[in-house]
């Protein structure tokens, strides 16, 4: 059946309306978090379905779920048919699991109770300019995922959905070739170093993490066939890092943390590193002035999660004079993701 409304062009609204929508943004984040976990976009994977049926598979009320389906299509994600039936779109496929650039592990942490907790006490982030995380929750973010096993899968999931698309363009802009040893600080589960690994044969790494040793980086250093040249080794990066590489990685490792605690970071890394290493910065750059960038928004979820934040050239160069390093250059990637080089001074 051809789609209703699926591609006509779609009227400009006045100034009122469009804001109005954006002051509704949070109610399609919660749209989008329960399509998400009812797993929709997989049951639509073999064609078209009604509510009904739908409802009937994930235990949902059918006119309570079709509203919701009728108010993801409305902003392109699903589409109702002339049969009444609700089908995929590009948006949608996205929240199908298991598939490259899938994005559903993500909608789900955003739209989970402790998640919508926080977002919700960004007026105290504001005020203070203190994590609402927090203030919301009784702990810091990091406590509260070490003493929550299911936040911190749906975190871990959320990361590495969220990241999945960003390593072959980093791999891709850089010549890592020119280092026999890389250590990637804060790696997590090394998706990160395990994609260099597999594109450059000669090289040998490290993943430094306080739970780097654990079967799921295991999982991952073997699918990508270089355990063999690879160390996972436990550890605290504001107490020490290992020696011995010639490049360092951080990705995604500063924006968690505030200014005074990324020095700290890089003070660490400068006491491990040779005079003759690089650094390598895996963040956003945040550009200057009204350029739209979605970098500036995620920067607002650094504030309340952590108290950290996503941070432009200037500032990048500042917290790197403090720890000790001279910026060299910043390379741009084919994700939101820049490499920013350091050398040690």
């Amino acid at each position: 059946m051809t789609a209703k409304n699926c591609s006509e062009d779609i009227k400009q609204p006045s100034q009122e309306i469009a804001l109005m929508h954006m002051i509704h943004g949070s109610r399609i984040t919660q749209l989008i978090y329960v399509a998400a976990k009812l797993k929709i976009a997989d049951l639509l994977q073999d064609g078209p379905k009604n509510s009904e049926e739908l409802a009937r598979t994930v235990d949902a009320h059918p006119r309570a779920l079709f509203r919701l389906l009728r108010a993801l299509a409305s902003v392109g994600i699903f589409c109702e048919n002339e049969a009444g039936c609700f089908q995929l779109t590009p948006l949608a496929k996205h929240l199908q699991t298991g598939i490259p650039g899938s994005l559903a592990a993500y909608a789900i942490m955003v739209g989970e109770p402790w998640s919508w907790r926080v977002e919700g006490e960004l007026l105290y982030s504001v005020r203070t300019g203190k994590p609402a995380f927090t203030h919301a929750l009784g702990m810091d973010v990091h406590e509260y995922l070490n003493n929550d096993a299911e936040a911190a899968k749906q975190f871990n999931e959320a990361m590495t959905s969220f990241s999945g698309h960003e390593l072959a363009p980093v791999v891709t802009a850089y010549d890592f070739s020119q280092f026999k040893t890389i250590i990637d600080v804060g790696g997590g589960h090394g998706a990160m170093l395990a994609e260099i690994l597999k594109t450059y044969p000669g090289l040998r790494g490290k993943v430094f993490d306080l739970r780097a040793v654990d079967q799921a980086a295991r999982s991952i250093l073997d699918k990508q066939g270089v355990t063999d040249r690879c160390e996972l080794i436990n550890g605290d990066f504001f107490k020490s890092i290992p020696g011995g590489g010639d490049a360092y990685i951080l990705k995604r490792v500063l924006h968690d943390w505030d200014d005074e605690q990324a020095v700290a970071i890089l003070k660490s890394c400068h006491r491990a590193m040779a005079g003759s290493g690089r650094l390598l910065i895996i963040e956003r750059v945040i550009p200057p002035g009204n350029e739209p960038d979605f970098g500036k928004l995620v920067d607002i979820s650094m504030l309340t999660l952590s108290g950290g934040l996503e941070r432009s050239r200037s500032e990048f160069k500042a917290i790197l004079d403090r720890g000790g390093f001279e910026l060299a250059d910043i390379i741009p990637t084919q994700c939101p993701l820049s490499l920013i080089e350091a050398r040690p001074v």
